[in-house]
């Protein structure tokens, strides 16, 4: 151990930390781990699902009506990051891909759920052209749910994620906010919805599930949860990004933890990030994700969840032969 290591070695050791070299589980290796389950870092809420072995009532709400809301934005000066996306098409062809994967997961939502689905497109300023398109996608994709396209009451990512939390804190139902890049499996959404209802008939409460685990937040290891769902394993978490599932309640009794996603996109920018809003549901009440994803992310490879190959769910989303003829309006 050269002489640098050795004095921070000796630095850390004075907070019950000690550097040793990496064994493939992060700075620290099991001794990071350890230290994780001595100060209880799960949360309250993730602890106290060992105090509700019982089966509970259900939390007041409405369970069998779901809301989704889908923000999109197809504007040629879009403010994205320019590193190149992992499908490698254009940011178009993503959002056509992904929503028709949306609306099939929320048909079978739909056809096997036992309760209403709803969907709510909130457009950010679209271009004309491609708004035409995705409208055409809506179209043909066959929805057996409603589907309404509302333009933003002001442009700019954090007044489009305000808009759809203030819209939702109004609804008596399950709501389901995501972006027009995540990639949905056909059954994604109705496993969602089951794995709600039926957790929170046991807890008692409601939670938070995630569509996905970021493959990054795998390198970190709180303790944590597994819970079996009716058809994958389920694991508690304590990180996110603001594509949420979870019931419009929550929304209205915890404003505080989504007001600031105004924020977003300004340069308060990191009052409006997840850490400072929305993860921090994850100390209140029951968070989950599903180890097999119901929707992944797609915009970088390292942010996929371990051992997912996403390339055969692209392809059955093709909408080259949807959208070929479709230009924009006249006028």
């Amino acid at each position: 151990m050269n002489p640098l290591i050795r004095l921070v070695d000796s630095l850390v050791r004075l907070k019950g930390y000690q550097v040793r070299r990496d064994n493939g589980l992060g700075l620290g290796g099991m001794r990071m781990v350890r230290r994780a389950l001595d100060d209880g870092q799960a949360g309250e809420a993730v602890a106290a699902l060992e105090d509700r072995p019982r089966p509970a009532a259900p939390p007041a709400g409405d369970l069998d009506a779901l809301h989704v809301c889908l923000r999109t934005c197809l504007r040629e000066n879009r403010n994205v990051n320019p590193k190149p996306r992992l499908t490698g098409s254009s940011l178009e062809e993503l959002t056509l891909r992904c929503t028709l994967s949306l609306v099939r997961s929320l048909n079978h939502a739909a056809r096997h759920g036992g309760g209403g689905v709803s969907l709510r497109v909130l457009d950010d300023r679209s271009d004309a052209a491609p708004l035409a398109r995705l409208r055409q996608v809506l179209a043909e994709a066959d929805a057996a749910v409603p589907v309404e396209v509302v333009t933003t009451a002001e442009p700019g990512q954090g007044p489009s994620l305000h808009q759809q939390f203030d819209w939702a804190r109004q609804q008596d139902g399950l709501t389901y906010f995501v972006e027009d890049d995540w990639l949905h499996e056909t059954d994604g959404v109705l496993a969602m919805w089951d794995f709600y209802r039926d957790m929170a008939a046991r807890c008692g409460s409601h939670l938070v599930i995630a569509p996905q685990e970021h493959g990054s937040l795998y390198m970190d290891h709180p303790p944590s949860y597994i819970v079996l769902g009716r058809d994958r394993r389920w694991r508690t978490i304590h990180n996110a990004t603001h594509t949420l599932f979870t019931h419009g309640r929550v929304v209205r009794e915890q404003w505080e933890c989504f007001e600031n996603t105004r924020f977003v996109g300004t340069r308060k920018r990191a009052l409006g990030s997840e850490r400072q809003t929305t993860n921090r549901l994850f100390d209140r009440m029951p968070a989950f994700s599903p180890l097999a994803p119901a929707a992944v992310h797609l915009q970088y490879d390292e942010i996929l969840p371990p051992f997912f190959d996403w390339r055969p769910l692209w392809e059955r989303n093709d909408v080259s032969h949807r959208v070929a003829a479709v230009s924009a309006p006249a006028g």
